[in-house]
């Protein structure tokens, strides 16, 4: 996955966000006050700063900020806004950011919601009202739609949730001593006293916990970007769920590959989603998910097709023109495999771009009806459409022409 991290101030990085993008194996860009397109990353982190979420008429680059947090939300792709990023997204989704009823600056807790504890992986992080870093004076109001996840004694509103894709927090989990350190340094004015505000050495005393909140802000990542597959590992039944609903249909082109008779497909592709189920505590990551889905339900279709009898005949081929039963079987299963590694692209496409091919490609639901339902006109249904193929047929590349060549026969049969 490739992460972008918008930055505000040199002194408030990634912190400890970048040691877990390498871990993970996810590419991990940051840039300062400058903003790249919304088709160069996957998911977007916006740090905190000493700014104002409604000065726009005091930094010329705010407006710009806003208008690619906009549109990286309508595209699909998951935000993470901490400190002043979270006020950025709240006021990009129409809620008032404005002064806290207190400063909150240094170590103090907060309390999970019901709300929060609706989600096995925030529940995780937060149900023991850990104690966080703090360094904020302005304060959200919860976004229309959002849920309100975190509480404090200084402040009710700390974080909230929009549909599994965006999130923001108030506090600081990221920070690693050298950040604070460097906060320290940038933000001597801003330690006037205060009922919720500590000194430079109440903070500094305060660094044990620094080691504590990084690892609950792996935890945190984990669970955000791995959504679904951190929470199927949980034993989240509405998690597989989840994953039913966005593999069913792959699953069963798939397997239609190589099983013509839709009801064998569909016990095939119910059977896979069990046995996910059953081993989810091997899925990391969405790679390892999707190579799970599809190896398994590949596996059943070999041993189906093996079992049976009448392949030749229902494959509308005679022994004449298939002499070998077997020699068939490893046809159709290379063939597939080939299928397989074509839908896994299909499926690492950014934000609604799975969906739009899987609906506008494979199940020809026509472009007026797609459009209807997104709310967008034919011709940028269309737009969409293309550049999903476009950018996937970039990717189906690097498999070489076979996998090209299969893609083009196997649109070619979806055509009308």
């Amino acid at each position: 996955m490739r992460i972008h991290v918008l930055q505000h101030v040199s002194f408030e990085g990634p912190g400890c966000i970048a040691r877990w993008a390498a871990a993970r194996g996810h590419v991990l860009t940051t840039s300062l006050r400058s903003f790249p397109a919304v088709h160069d990353f996957d998911a977007l982190v916006i740090m905190g700063g000493p700014m104002g979420a409604y000065e726009d008429d005091q930094y010329h680059w705010m407006p710009a900020e806003k208008a690619l947090i906009r549109e990286t939300i309508a595209s699909g792709k998951k935000v993470l806004g901490i400190c002043l990023g979270a006020q950025l997204i709240a006021s990009v989704l129409g809620a008032a950011v404005k002064a806290a009823p207190q400063r909150e600056i240094g170590w103090y807790p907060v309390q999970p919601t019901a709300a929060a504890n609706r989600h096995l992986w925030l529940e995780a992080v937060f149900a023991d009202a850990p104690v966080v870093f703090h360094w904020h004076g302005d304060q959200f109001a919860i976004p229309a739609g959002a849920e309100d996840l975190l509480t404090s004694a200084a402040n009710v509103h700390q974080a909230f949730l929009v549909n599994d894709q965006v999130l923001g927090l108030q506090f600081h989990l990221e920070v690693m001593e050298a950040d604070m350190e460097a906060m320290l340094e940038h933000g001597a004015e801003d330690l006037a006293p205060g009922a919720y505000v500590q000194n430079a050495a109440q903070i500094r005393a305060g660094s044990p916990h620094l080691a504590r909140a990084n690892a609950r802000m792996v935890q945190l990542l984990d669970g955000f970007f791995g959504g679904m597959v951190a929470r199927l590992r949980a034993g989240d039944w509405d998690a597989h769920q989840q994953v039913i609903e966005r593999y069913h249909r792959l699953l069963f082109h798939f397997v239609s590959r190589m099983i013509p008779d839709p009801r064998v497909v569909e016990d095939i592709v119910v059977g896979t989603f069990s046995k996910l189920w059953e081993y989810r505590s091997r899925v990391t990551d969405l790679a390892t998910l999707r190579t799970l889905l599809f190896t398994t339900s590949r596996n059943d279709s070999l041993v189906q097709m093996h079992n049976d009898k009448d392949l030749l005949r229902r494959f509308g081929k005679s022994p004449e023109a298939v002499p070998d039963g077997d020699e068939w079987v490893e046809q159709v299963i290379a063939r597939a495999d080939v299928y397989a590694e074509i839908l896994k692209a299909v499926d690492a496409l950014p934000g609604e771009m799975p969906q739009l091919f899987v609906e506008g490609f494979l199940d020809k639901i026509p472009e007026a009806e797609m459009a209807e339902a997104r709310k967008v006109s034919t011709g940028a249904m269309t737009q969409q459409k293309a550049d999903s193929l476009a950018l996937l047929m970039e990717r189906v590349k690097e498999q070489g022409a076979v996998a090209i060549k299969i893609l083009q026969d196997w649109l070619a049969e979806h055509q009308d």
